[in-house]
């Protein structure tokens, strides 16, 4: 955590990020003959140090995505709100241009679904696969972090106006790596069941992690980051250690 960017005032612990993590539902789709790059999702969760009345009013979650490798951020994703509606989305747009690239549901709940956004301390901003620049078959690797910053202004946001952040280097790059086609933790609904994101939790619900160590970022996936998004604040992040053997 970059202390310069950390949230000091008790009321603006909201700001002040705890947690993050990614995951990817590629293979799961490849392995059932879809075409991730076209079929794809990547999620990026945050969690903070105190839960929000809602995940957009002062601040917000963002994540910065470099999808080619060169450094720089090539785009945001963003927690807002459809315009003159209450309904929250996760909003990618283009770093460069401030162009929108994908509007999907803040954690990933759109329609009848209650994905308990409010007073929640934790937030997941689905893109899709197929809407970030530079990805192709074989080149799926990306570096990410994700930080709060306040809500409004036009185009894309500045990270130097940032409250917290995590893998978010001094430049304003994201550092932490990831590959989301073929990414160092691969978690199902059951041992050959279909990727276990935003699904709901059954008692005695069985979750297979399939691990590559010799992908992109395995030292980073030496834990694994579970959102249980009914849980009260507090509860709503869960880290599960894996042992290396």
């Amino acid at each position: 955590m970059t202390t310069a960017r950390c949230a000091s005032a008790p009321r603006d612990r909201v700001a002040d990020l705890r947690l993050a993590g990614a995951a990817s539902d590629a293979p799961a789709i490849a392995d059932r003959g879809g075409d991730p790059l076209r079929d794809g999702t990547l999620y990026l969760a945050a969690t903070s140090w105190a839960p929000a009345a809602t995940p957009v009013a002062k601040s917000a979650v963002r994540a910065s995505l470099d999808t080619d490798g060169d450094g720089r951020t090539d785009a945001v994703v963003v927690a807002d709100r459809l315009p003159g509606s209450d309904v929250m989305v996760a909003r990618t747009l283009d770093a460069g241009t401030g162009r929108q690239l994908d509007v999907e549901p803040l954690d990933a709940g759109w329609g009848g679904s209650d994905p308990d956004l409010l007073d929640s301390d934790t937030v997941v901003l689905p893109v899709r696969l197929a809407a970030l620049p530079g990805l192709r078959q074989g080149g799926g690797r990306i570096r990410y972090g994700l930080w709060t910053g306040p809500v409004g202004g036009k185009g894309t946001p500045d990270i130097g106006s940032a409250f917290d952040g995590i893998g978010i280097a001094d430049d304003g790059s994201p550092v932490l790596p990831l590959d989301v086609l073929h990414p160092a933790l691969d978690v199902r609904a059951g041992i050959d069941g279909p990727a276990a994101l935003a699904l709901p939790e059954q008692p005695g619900a069985v979750l297979g992690v399939r691990r590559d160590l010799w992908a992109y970022g395995a030292r980073s996936g030496t834990a694994l980051l579970l959102v249980h998004h009914r849980n009260t604040p507090g509860r709503q992040a869960q880290v599960v250690s894996l042992p290396l053997w």
